[in-house]
């Protein structure tokens, strides 16, 4: 915009500037009313736990997994017995 009056000039750049304000608050508005009408889903059920629960949460996990484990290395063991006697 060269050889405009500095005046014309600071107002279009106004003018641009609040036309780019009012496109992003349509845009926000846009997205408002989207989720408004999205339904909610619950996930799950969440819970504050202090350092002691976590401790405890990781041992009985620990304990969890290592039973399932156990269980698994039992299974497989079997199917080793089947396999040597000619049964598999």
């Amino acid at each position: 915009m060269t050889g405009t009056d500095p005046y014309v000039e600071k107002v279009l750049h106004a003018a641009q500037q609040a036309f780019a304000e009012r496109e992003l608050l349509r845009e926000e508005n846009k997205e408002k009313r989207t989720r408004k009408h999205i339904r909610e889903r619950k996930i799950g059920d969440a819970k504050v736990m202090s350092f002691e629960d976590i401790v405890k949460a990781r041992k009985s996990y620990d304990l969890a997994q290592a039973e399932k484990e156990r269980k698994r290395n039992k299974l497989r063991r079997k199917g080793k017995r089947r396999e040597e006697k000619g049964e598999g």
